[in-house]
């Protein structure tokens, strides 16, 4: 399975710590708007090839982006319940309106998993932050 080349992980995680594409080119001389472009190109290939092999996508959750605002207990308790009840991840992260990888990472800083990373966060170059 293809994995993120060097160069498109370090653009993707600017991007994720919200870096403008202006100031990357700006701050990388070795990074130009191709690139950028090829970056998002292979995480999406990549992420294909994850659906097709587990049947997760990165992409999978419908409403509202939850991803970067902080847990409430209410929350927290909804996920151990719904979790007990051995919904899927992906579907936890459909009701709970935040990306799987996050469930994932939230159910490991729980306690509720063992692993600190799950294949789909390792194929993607995605970091998963281990901070509450």
């Amino acid at each position: 399975m293809k994995r993120l080349s060097f160069k498109s992980k370090r653009v993707l995680e600017l991007i994720a710590q919200g870096v403008p594409c202006v100031e990357i080119l700006a701050r990388n001389a070795d990074i130009n708007l191709q690139d950028i472009a090829y970056a998002a190109q292979e995480a999406l290939q990549v992420n294909e090839q994850l659906k097709i092999a587990t049947g997760v996508s990165l992409l999978a959750f419908d409403g509202a982006d939850r991803t970067r605002t902080d847990w409430t207990q209410e929350e927290d308790q909804l996920l151990r319940d719904l979790r007990d009840e051995q919904m899927s991840i992906v579907d936890i992260a459909k009701r709970l309106r935040r990306q799987p990888s996050c469930i994932y990472n939230r159910l490991f800083q729980l306690g509720m998993i063992h692993k600190p990373a799950n294949e789909f966060c390792e194929l993607a170059g995605q970091v998963c932050s281990k901070s509450a």
